[in-house]
């Protein structure tokens, strides 16, 4: 593990073709970019680095990109494309459609690629076939949206009619459950506050309980458990507690989850894919990726044998300079999140 002030004092060095690099933590913290994202962006553009955005977001990714240009001011012409649990959720349930009709798939790139879910279930965990899961959970076509239509209508407007969203208490068998962003839950007391786990877990506590009794699986867009959204008045960093954490309940409950973002296997199946595609060409390409998070970018990026920079002012907020004092959080972290060591450590993500 090496501890680096920016980009720059590696890229050359172990010659890095594409860079793939968080969103959330990494070029913003949910409410402003970081100070030099940005420009680092732009700069890996100027040497010729391909960057891709590999975010956990549970909207696809041609959309995050408008939204990062229109809230952040991260220009889309600086980076390749973003590539979003959004979208390997979304080829999945299409994959899904196809094997309910019976149709082949289109000749589009990424369905050549498996986009088999990872599932977990009482602590064992095993690749899901859409084939599989369209055999074993598709039998009324109708599922449950935890989330917002505005949102996360992409993901499913082409399955209809055959699979269909219905309202959250109608009583009718469902298939599964779509977990695109935690929102309150019909003739719930209160309302649920995304940032107190409390209150999260509280609420929906008595739904997956519910879900449970069903034997009905959780189709989890975005995998994260937290991620930070700005600062508190003292100061401090504000998390918000996303569909991971329900995902982790349902789970402790013995519920099945499936998974398809960071550090799931395959979004990197995407990502590397997406990476031949373009550099079939030329030589062998060395990808970089970056992220915030040790128990999703750094897991996911090792389990997939690449290289992997830690940003230490993201989720973990580790902000000292001293290097020991870096070494021993993440060497901490990592055994907590049972990840092995990022390849290098930097502050923020800088060129």
């Amino acid at each position: 593990m090496q501890h680096i002030t920016g980009l720059s004092d590696i890229l050359s060095k172990h010659q890095y073709t594409i860079i793939a690099s968080d969103v959330y933590g990494v070029l913003h913290d949910g409410a402003n970019p970081y100070p030099y994202s940005r420009e680092c962006l732009k700069k890996l553009h100027d040497h010729n680095l391909e960057t891709i955005l590999l975010s956990n977001s549970s909207r696809l990714g041609h959309i995050l990109a408008d939204d990062l240009e229109r809230k952040y001011g991260i220009d889309k012409t600086t980076y390749k494309r973003v590539l979003s649990s959004g979208d390997v959720t979304r080829q999945f349930l299409q994959n899904c459609l196809d094997q309910m009709l019976n149709s082949s798939p289109s000749n589009d790139h990424s369905n050549t690629v498996d986009c088999s879910a990872t599932m977990l279930l009482k602590n064992t965990s095993r690749p899901l076939s859409p084939q599989e899961f369209t055999q074993n959970h598709l039998k009324t076509g109708r599922f449950h949206l935890i989330g917002t239509k505005e949102y996360h209508e992409p993901l499913y407007e082409h399955l209809a009619p055959h699979i269909k969203p219905v309202p959250l208490d109608c009583k009718d068998d469902i298939d599964f459950v779509l977990v695109g962003l935690l929102t309150n839950l019909p003739h719930q007391p209160e309302s649920v506050d995304i940032n107190d786990p409390d209150s999260v877990r509280q609420h929906y506590q008595i739904y997956l309980k519910q879900c449970l009794s069903k034997d009905v699986p959780l189709v989890i867009a975005n995998p994260d458990v937290y991620a930070p959204n700005g600062m508190n008045s003292d100061g401090t960093q504000r998390l918000v507690v996303c569909p991971g954490f329900i995902a982790e309940l349902y789970q402790e409950m013995g519920g099945k989850v499936l998974y398809f973002g960071k550090p799931f296997a395959t979004i990197y199946r995407y990502l590397l894919s997406d990476v031949e595609q373009q550099q079939q060409q030329q030589q062998v390409s060395r990808v970089l990726c970056i992220g915030d998070n040790i128990s999703t970018d750094v897991l996911g990026a090792r389990q997939a044998g690449l290289d992997v920079a830690l940003i230490l002012g993201g989720i973990h907020n580790i902000s000292t300079t001293d290097n020991e004092s870096i070494t021993s959080q993440v060497d901490q972290l990592c055994t907590k999140y049972q990840s092995p060591k990022p390849t290098y450590t930097m502050q923020y993500l800088q060129f």
